[in-house]
């Protein structure tokens, strides 16, 4: 019998490589963090008119307010991206020009600068930025800085509103 081996250590190192393969499998099998709206629920702007995706669904996501738009071409769940903007080019061809301008302006979409991820403009992400300060009393006081910042629905980034990255409603996301 040979003096110098030893059944033990042998199986230690055995035991070591075998835990860190299945490591290595499970970390491969795990997807990377990624935010983004192709998965899920999105609400973006198409020229004006709010939409809402939900697996695969889509359907308008708030009243459309232009003069001369037929509400009632759109109404429902579509699951034909590429009809649903045609019938909203064709409802858009019919209504009033000015009033089509002045929601185009109320209602834009956005791209995160860190994730990437395309969404409406929404007034109820825009929130303050407040610093808090202990004054002589030991009391702590919330002072408005007038930062006002808008968060991201998908990786929940802080981004200034006077710096946000407006991207064109002519696409249909």
């Amino acid at each position: 019998m040979n003096k110098n081996f030893n059944m033990a250590s042998r199986q230690r190192k055995y035991n070591i490589d075998n835990a860190n393969s299945k490591q290595k499998r499970l970390d491969e099998l795990q997807p990377p963090p990624y935010f983004s709206t192709q998965n899920g629920y999105c609400k973006f702007s198409y020229r004006g008119v709010v939409v809402e995706r939900a697996q695969g669904a889509y359907q308008i996501g708030r009243r459309i307010v232009i003069s001369g738009f037929p509400v009632a071409s759109v109404d429902g769940m579509w699951t034909d991206s590429s009809m649903l903007k045609r019938t909203i080019d064709l409802g858009l061809e019919q209504a009033c020009p000015e009033r089509h301008k002045a929601v185009m302006e109320q209602y834009r979409n956005w791209k995160c600068p860190s994730c990437g991820s395309v969404a409406l403009v929404d007034s109820k992400d825009i929130h303050v930025k407040w610093n808090y300060v202990v004054d002589s009393w030991g009391k702590e006081e919330r002072v408005d800085t007038g930062i006002k910042l808008l968060t991201c629905n998908y990786c929940s980034e802080e981004v200034d509103s006077s710096d946000i990255p407006y991207v064109s409603s002519d696409v249909f996301l």
